[in-house]
């Protein structure tokens, strides 16, 4: 747990899933990725589905919910998904029920990210977190509609759109302020509006990156996905976000780092790197 100003933060995994390592570390050749992460047998690496909840203020906020149990047999073997995590039961270790959840922030709206944020229940779609709002940017809703030859696969509308049509979704424009201490940013690089939550502090604050930075191996500028869509506009966001996080002491959370969680970062001898494990 990492005490932020008038928040606690819980670092919970709601799942585990395994994507193509070429794929993952995109231009980077497998000789120097392969130094940091074994594949499998079909190339894949394990990568955690990670679901920050953020307490206090009378809030408790969930940060992406994970792949849900939607998926078809044929996508869970593809992407080796483990269900022995999902974010029901990573709740429940904390003590914290489904209903308790005020509001769920979606960084974007790929299935590995708001899965979990609806399930099935005698044919017709609920929300997981019943009293929760669910904030959207408006920008990733519209692409998520009609998505690119690209990226189509990472969309899958029974994620999201019932949320809509059940009018829990607070779709929203741009950057915010979604309360006290809790501020909201936009990229696009990775994919358009997608959203990052820093909780501000001046000892531990902390920034949830997202998809900017899928695992503590991304740090370095150039090491993006070949599931960014924008790479030359992701490195110029990296570039901003990484400067800010070691200027003003950030603490970075990962989305899908199986290992490391959370992090500070300083200056390398060409790129930022890991200065301190955090969790």
């Amino acid at each position: 747990m990492i005490k932020t100003g008038n928040y606690e933060i819980f670092i919970l995994e709601s799942g585990r899933f395994a994507l193509d390592g070429g794929a993952v570390f995109g231009l980077i050749p497998k000789p120097l990725w392969s130094k940091l992460v074994q594949p499998d047998e079909r190339n894949r690496i394990t990568m955690s589905l990670t679901t920050p909840l953020v307490i206090g203020r009378n809030r408790k906020i969930l940060i992406d919910t994970g792949v849900g149990s939607k998926l078809e047999e044929k996508l869970r073997k593809i992407y080796k998904i483990d269900f022995n995590f999902d974010v029901r039961k990573a709740l429940k270790d904390v003590g914290i029920e489904p209903e308790e959840i005020t509001d769920v922030v979606v960084t974007h709206l790929h299935f590995d990210h708001v899965g979990g944020c609806l399930e099935v229940e005698g044919g017709q779609f609920r929300p997981v977190f019943p009293r929760a709002r669910y904030f959207i940017q408006r920008k990733q809703l519209e692409w998520a509609k009609s998505p690119t030859e690209l990226d189509r696969a990472s969309f899958i509308r029974e994620n999201f759109m019932p949320l809509i049509d059940l009018g829990v979704a607070e779709v929203v424009d741009g950057e915010f302020q979604l309360y006290d201490g809790i501020k909201v940013f936009v990229t696009n690089g990775h994919t358009p509006g997608q959203q990052h939550v820093l909780v501000e502090d001046s000892i531990n604050p902390v920034f949830f990156v997202a998809d900017l930075i899928p695992m503590s191996y991304h740090i370095p500028t150039t090491w993006i996905t070949a599931f960014d869509l924008f790479p030359v506009e992701l490195v110029k966001e990296k570039k901003r976000f990484l400067t800010a996080a070691y200027k003003n002491n950030w603490i970075l959370v990962f989305p899908h780092d199986p290992d490391v969680r959370a992090v500070r970062i300083g200056p390398g001898q060409k790129y930022f790197e890991v200065k301190e494990v955090i969790e």
